[in-house]
């Protein structure tokens, strides 16, 4: 296709793709969401070719660069939690799923790296046990390598020991953190994957993902607003490549300058489904960082199985409850899904995807102030699927996405008074406080700061 793209505060450099020069336009101001990028080389749109014509042009030689009409050239990242688009939990989970590697097929996880800077070791949930693992787990290395087309590039930016110097897989705990011989360098908004082998002759463990009832197919956002379709969890080696129904998954990396980035949500499983409607209503309370968010909308997954519930309505509040917006949602709106493990997979057992909604105008959380997203429906039942958060002793959880100061709640009194989330297998009356709802909300960016999509 070859044609030029029209300048609108870009900045200009050469792509070499396919053996043709073409002038790759990169925003160097205003908003942007990578969806409205259009390739100059074939016409290819969207957040994956904005990436495949970015990592093309970054490996190509540097030409003499044009000066930009205004600004500087854009970042390919914002330095800042889910790269600065999301305030909450974009993550779900019905359950965690091993996923097994052996000598010759490896696991990898695509990641877009948040922060600047070097990565000196990582965290990761570690499956034996049996039906999970084969003699004492075996050698395991795990690599972060670069991107190429989606896939693993072969390129080693880091590795660790075998089995991380610490002995055998399965003698290390579920949730081992091994340090990288040398750090990687990882450049934020960048893709990137953490690839484990197992390069023993015997024995072999599995690394634990999230998973939902019903597969979302790829293309629905399989791993949430944040990750959506981009960061899929693949098996395989060399070129061979299969991307597997699994996603997300408890993965923390953590940089030589202290901070800690990755996935914070460890498990969930049936008894933290609940449903709501009537009398009984769900919220997520939290206070709000140091830092204060414009927020214009807000992602969450919740569904219907059967009947005709009224309007869902999703209520944000202030400390002292008083209400800074409401929306309401259709039926119709939403996902109708049974969401069961156990369900025949088609027609009747669709995917329980997630919903976005925006306010009617932003919304402006003031730091260190109380507030609480309230869910309820005036008759019929709807249902959500919380998660659990990692525990920094238990699990060495330390992300800084984690939504610390979050919890579910729930009350069968119309909002009377409210208790902790309870996992349904566990003994009556136990209230948990480190459980979240699958909600975030999307972060106005600011007019002077560019933001990428993933």
């Amino acid at each position: 296709m070859n044609a030029p793209i029209s300048r609108r505060n870009f900045v200009s450099r050469t792509l070499v793709y396919g053996g043709v020069a073409t002038p790759l336009a990169l925003i160097s101001s205003k908003a942007f969401a990578c969806h409205e990028y259009v390739s100059p080389v074939d016409g290819a749109a969207g957040c994956g070719a904005y990436r495949r014509d970015l990592d093309a042009a970054e490996s190509a030689p540097e030409p003499t660069p044009t000066p930009p009409e205004t600004g500087q050239p854009l970042p390919v990242g914002s330095d800042a939690p889910f790269g600065g688009r999301f305030y909450g939990n974009p993550y779900m989970c019905d359950t965690v799923s091993e996923v097994r590697f052996y000598q010759g097929s490896a696991v990898a996880k695509r990641i877009i790296a948040e922060h600047d800077g070097e990565v000196t070791a990582i965290r990761w949930h570690n499956r034996y046990g049996s039906g999970y693992s084969s003699g004492d787990g075996g050698s395991v290395i795990v690599k972060i390598e670069g991107d190429k087309n989606g896939k693993p590039s072969g390129e080693v930016l880091a590795e660790t020991e075998v089995n991380g110097g610490r002995g055998a897989p399965t003698s290390q705990g579920f949730f081992p953190q091994w340090s990288f011989k040398k750090p990687a360098r990882l450049t934020s908004g960048r893709p990137y994957h953490i690839v484990w082998y197992q390069v023993g002759s015997s024995g072999y463990v599995a690394v634990d993902f999230h998973y939902a009832y019903s597969p979302i197919p790829s293309g629905s956002k399989r791993g949430g607003p944040y990750e959506g379709d981009d960061c899929p969890v693949q098996r395989g080696s060399g070129s061979s490549w299969e991307v597997v129904a699994e996603h997300g998954g408890f993965i923390q990396l953590y940089h030589k300058d202290g901070v800690t980035t990755g996935c914070p949500v460890v498990f969930s499983s049936g008894g933290f489904k609940k449903s709501y409607g009537g009398s009984t209503q769900i919220r997520q309370r939290f206070t709000m960082d140091a830092s204060g968010r414009t927020v214009d909308g807000i992602w969450l997954r919740t569904w219907y199985q059967s009947g005709s519930p009224s309007d869902l309505k999703i209520r944000v509040l202030q400390s002292g409850g008083a209400s800074l917006a409401e929306l309401r949602l259709k039926a119709s709106e939403l996902p109708q899904t049974p969401n069961r493990l156990d369900y025949p997979d088609q027609p009747g057992n669709p995917a329980a995807v997630w919903t976005y909604k925006k306010f009617a105008q932003p919304l402006t959380l003031k730091p260190n102030e109380y507030y609480e997203v309230r869910l309820s429906a005036d008759s019929g039942s709807y249902t959500m699927h919380a998660v659990q958060l990692g525990d920094p002793r238990s699990h060495g959880a330390s992300s800084r996405n984690a939504w610390s100061s979050g919890r579910a709640e729930v009350s069968t009194n119309g909002g009377g008074s409210w208790r902790g989330w309870d996992d349904t297998k566990e003994a009556p009356g136990v209230a948990r406080s480190d459980v979240l709802l699958p909600m975030a909300f999307s972060v106005v960016a600011p007019k002077d700061e560019p933001q990428v999509c993933t």
